[in-house]
């Protein structure tokens, strides 16, 4: 009993560790147009005159963890081409409880780097918890981070 109990303890711990969010290609199942989060005026954002737009996506998972963010830029100033990347809570694609735009702090700098700061809700295995989420857009080279 004890072992099974030691065993079980260890699986637990395992998975409740905290992983840090990752940027990932649009060429997965979750960046898709059906799971836009509603209400649609809530949950896209454009700054920039239109370059950059951030969209809140929810797959609808009932149990939990189905938000994700995408983030849409320019490849480059003189392309129509879009850069898109996803934003998820981490590595094996788990999404974060929500994404919104409620808390979104968006800054430029002087030197052209965009952060958009959200606070989107992450799962820690037992509850929901607020976390800090920057998404870093250089807007010289059109490249993406997270901070």
């Amino acid at each position: 009993m004890m072992r099974c109990l030691v065993a079980f303890t260890s699986l637990v711990t395992i998975g409740t560790a905290s992983a840090d969010p990752v940027l990932r290609s649009c060429d997965r199942p979750e960046a898709n147009a059906r799971y836009v989060s509603l209400p649609w005026q809530e949950a896209v954002k454009v700054y920039e005159d239109g370059a950059i737009r951030f969209i809140a996506l929810s797959t609808g998972d009932p149990a939990c963890c189905g938000a994700h963010l995408m983030v849409l830029f320019p490849d480059a100033p003189e392309n129509l081409e879009q850069s898109c990347y996803l934003v998820s809570a981490d590595e094996e694609g788990k999404g974060f409880g929500t994404v919104t735009f409620k808390d979104a702090d968006p800054t430029l700098t002087p030197n052209g780097i965009f952060t958009m700061h959200l606070k989107p809700e992450v799962h820690d295995g037992q509850t929901f918890r607020k976390s800090d989420l920057a998404i870093q857009i250089n807007m010289n080279d059109w490249s993406v981070s997270l901070e």
